[in-house]
């Protein structure tokens, strides 16, 4: 899948990181991850599509992702995944299966 403009959301007003700014302490883990993609595209919301979507984390805490960690990357489960409905139809909502 190809994408020119990816966002991220939170839900409070601390920005994931600000450089040259601490890096605040996220306390709550996201339930959800909408991407938003270009004003104007339509994204095929058959489940063919859909399933081109996936999630990674690293394997614990403070772990690096990829070959370097020392513990193995880690699938991040849906709980669901859908198109957002007319206007949005350019965003994709991922709802997570279990707390990260």
């Amino acid at each position: 899948m190809a994408f020119d403009f990816l966002s991220a959301y939170a839900s409070s007003d601390a920005p994931f990181y600000v450089s040259g700014q601490a890096t605040p302490t996220l306390t709550e883990a996201p339930t959800q991850v909408t991407l938003r993609f270009s004003p104007g595209v339509v994204i095929d919301s058959s489940a063919a599509s859909l399933s081109s979507v996936s999630v990674r984390r690293s394997g614990r805490g403070g772990d690096a992702f990829g070959p370097s960690g020392s513990f193995a990357d880690t699938a991040v489960e849906f709980g669901s995944i859908l198109v957002d409905d007319a206007p949005n139809q350019n965003q994709i909502v991922i709802r997570f299966k279990d707390t990260l």
